[in-house]
């Protein structure tokens, strides 16, 4: 069984510096973050992961893509279990369902509001708030870097989650 979610990583910016940037056509609220790389991945119980990285927001063509990628390979009756995000129910994605169906690949939709039915949400916290070191924060570059790294190696003893 897989799960799959997709990561937001984002990069903190003053207004100012978003002005000295020549960006002032940006609204208010997104002035305050600016979002950088997306992760989506799939892992299972046994912490193998796969992973995708985009440097652009999501939309469900992209989340298409990656579930045929990833349906090239399975070997064995697959099972994605996914939260109701809009690129989810989207109709260009629960029309590929059946499609992926015809590839042993079954997508099941947990319910709203349930984190915690949904492994790759530990991963995400995991990733977040206990492997990214405080020092990644210096810059984009160094965030990136470390994510990538600990993206890499999920399923190492250094990156490992033992789902109960």
């Amino acid at each position: 069984m897989k799960f799959i979610k997709a990561l937001n990583l984002w990069e903190q910016e003053t207004l100012e510096q978003m002005r000295d940037k020549h960006e002032l056509s940006i609204t208010r609220k997104r002035a305050h973050s600016i979002l950088l790389s997306n992760v989506l991945g799939f892992i299972n119980h046994s912490c193998q992961f796969e992973s995708y990285v985009f440097e652009q927001p999501f939309n469900s063509s992209m989340v298409v893509a990656c579930f045929d990628e990833f349906v090239k390979t399975i070997d064995k009756t697959t099972y994605v279990l996914i939260d109701n995000a809009p690129t989810h129910t989207s109709h260009l994605f629960k029309e590929s369902i059946e499609r992926w169906e015809q590839s042993n690949l079954y997508v099941k939709f947990i319910s709203s509001y349930s984190p915690d039915l949904n492994l790759i949400e530990i991963l995400w916290r995991k990733i977040k708030y206990d492997w990214i070191p405080f020092s990644a924060f210096q810059s984009f570059n160094y965030l990136k870097s470390d994510l990538f790294h600990i993206l890499a190696n999920i399923g190492s003893d250094e990156y490992t989650i033992t789902y109960i």
